[in-house]
């Protein structure tokens, strides 16, 4: 693993091969994430399949800066692979910034978006989603997460899947298991 700061963004790397797996923290995260949650889902990951894995810690000032900050992260990514397959998960504000702007970028085969904050620019993440050009872009939220609500108001079309998985909060209080298991469904399901 290799701990990076790339443009005041702290970025976490676990090379392997050319299949790549973003993992977008929420606001201010840690790239280790709660009882290092993201260290093990990229461990995992590189190892089941032998994707590389970054780990983009989300700053302070996402909600000022919020497009460059992603586009800053991408093409760091792009930088270091060239990749097969890429992937991007992103947690809360992570996932909305993923669901934002994963549309600019064509590499991007599929989203993973848990608790995105939706009711924070609703119009970006439904442009978002109307703009994205990948396989799959997956919205899952928790029944007890505040954003559930508005998960309705999203638009229906054949490349989003969205989810509300029961009992789970914003932070997956006491589902660390089924948390760190999420990014799975990005490689298993089509």
């Amino acid at each position: 693993m290799e701990n990076n700061c790339y443009k005041n963004i702290e970025i976490d790397f676990y090379p392997a091969g050319h299949d790549v797996l973003l993992i977008l923290t929420g606001r201010c995260g840690s790239t280790k994430g709660y009882k290092n949650k993201y260290v093990t889902i990229a461990e995992n990951i590189k190892q089941k399949y032998n994707f590389s894995v970054f780990v983009a810690g989300i700053p302070k000032n996402c909600w000022q800066e919020h497009q460059q900050i992603f586009c800053d992260i991408i093409n760091y990514v792009l930088m270091h692979i060239e990749p097969n397959r890429f992937y991007v998960m992103g947690s809360s504000a992570g996932a909305s910034l993923a669901i934002w702007y994963a549309y600019i970028f064509p590499e991007i085969n599929k989203v993973l978006a848990i608790n995105p904050v939706l009711n924070l620019n609703l119009h970006k993440t439904i442009d978002g989603i109307n703009n994205f050009g990948g396989e799959r872009l997956y919205v899952i939220s928790g029944d007890k997460d505040p954003c559930a609500k508005w998960q309705g108001l999203l638009p229906k079309n054949d490349k989003i899947n969205t989810i509300i998985i029961e009992r789970a909060d914003h932070h997956f209080t006491n589902m660390l298991d089924e948390f760190i298991t999420l990014p799975e469904m990005l490689i298993m399901k089509s």
